[in-house]
């Protein structure tokens, strides 16, 4: 049961989903980063040229969603109710670039054809 003392308004609850929204929202721009990167050898070793040309895409697709990530995250700190998707927003900006670096270090299994 609750406590008459520990009753909130359910703030604290509405921001946390909200700065887990942000997460998943910044997390799109890293995982098409990331299999890009972790794919991109096995592209390059293959005779497929459509395969390399699919890696780069996802990729420049990846990088545009980043810059309008950081574009987002300045939007959204400024505005007081959306304030925890910025905040997440803005731990996905630095994160990023070091999910797509351990992306380099994964080695999908090459596609058998």
């Amino acid at each position: 049961m609750d406590q008459p003392g520990m009753q909130g308004n359910g703030v604290g609850r509405r921001s946390g989903l909200l700065f887990l929204a942000g997460l998943g929202l910044g997390l799109i721009p890293a995982m098409l980063m990331f299999l890009s990167v972790s794919w991109q050898p096995f592209c390059y070793r293959s005779c497929d040229p459509v395969a390399g040309q699919a890696s780069a895409f996802i990729g420049g697709i990846g990088i545009r969603l980043y810059v309008l990530e950081i574009l987002s995250a300045v939007v959204l700190l400024a505005a007081r109710r959306v304030r925890p998707i910025g905040y997440a927003l803005l731990l996905m900006i630095f994160m990023t670039p070091v999910i797509a670096v351990q992306g380099c270090m994964v080695r999908l299994p090459a596609p058998r054809v």
